[in-house]
């Protein structure tokens, strides 16, 4: 960082050329958009949304993380541990995705075989959804809806009961991913969401000092540095006084900056 020191009047303004804020600005900025997608997706778990918003979140989640990767530097561990860790949110937001489509297929498959099979429909296992299914005497007849439900199961350790049929009609065990499983990936994206800002907040900078320069308009140092504690209008002159300094304007742009 270059810095550049002008005096004037009864004040030191100092110009800062360069970077602003170094390596920790440049992280920052870089996952700006990112870490944005997060903070949404984390405040709309609390409140609740729809499957539609959930994948519009997802997508948007998917396609920053696309966007950050070619920026990542090579020689910052902190910006490729920040970045897997969205990219482990992302994974499990999907996976939960294709849960959710299986057990719906699933239920209303298994709703027909139970009106023709009452017997069978009691012998179902209650206390599990009807999720990745797996057949262990035939794994032939596995498909590769399921094959991928085990494989998200073994992921993500999710419980499992192992239930066998014996009855007329079929007879065999069948391995069920207990009920939870969804809790159990949302709340591990949650868990990443946050551990992927707390990284980046832990190399964040101090926050950038706020900057009065000579020409400023009243809007400008308004926007800078809020409203006056008390202003007073003398006419050629315009006097803004903060607890730290007292700002002058003439023709509507500042002149001075006293300490």
């Amino acid at each position: 960082m270059r810095k550049t020191r002008l005096s004037v009047g009864f004040c030191t303004i100092w110009i800062v050329s360069g970077l602003v804020r170094g390596e920790q600005d440049s992280t920052s900025v870089k996952f700006e958009a990112l870490q944005r997608v997060g903070k949404t997706i984390q405040a709309s778990s609390v409140v609740g949304m729809s499957q539609l918003q959930f994948r519009d979140l997802q997508k948007a989640l998917k396609t920053e993380i696309e966007v950050t990767r070619p920026k990542i530097d090579a020689g910052k561990q902190v910006e490729a541990d920040a970045l897997g860790l969205y990219v482990q949110a992302l994974e499990a937001m999907l996976d939960y995705d294709f849960m959710r489509d299986l057990e719906d297929q699933l239920r209303a498959h298994y709703k027909t075989i139970h009106a023709l099979n009452p017997k069978l429909a009691k012998e179902s296992p209650e206390s599990v959804r009807l999720i990745g299914l797996r057949q262990e005497e035939k794994p032939e007849q596995r498909s590769a809806l399921t094959d991928r439900a085990t494989t998200i199961a073994e992921k993500y350790q999710l419980p499992t009961e192992k239930h066998t049929f014996n009855t007329k009609w079929y007879k065999g065990t069948w391995i069920y991913v207990s009920a939870g499983w969804d809790l159990r990936l949302l709340g591990l994206a949650g868990e990443r969401l946050s551990a992927a800002a707390q990284t980046l907040e832990a190399v964040k900078g101090p926050d950038k000092p706020k900057e009065i320069k000579l020409g400023m308009t009243v809007a400008d140092v308004e926007a800078a540095m809020g409203l006056p504690k008390t202003k007073a209008d003398l006419g050629e002159k315009l006097i803004y006084k903060y607890d730290d300094m007292v700002v002058e304007f003439r023709e509507g742009k500042v002149v001075d900056v006293k300490f």
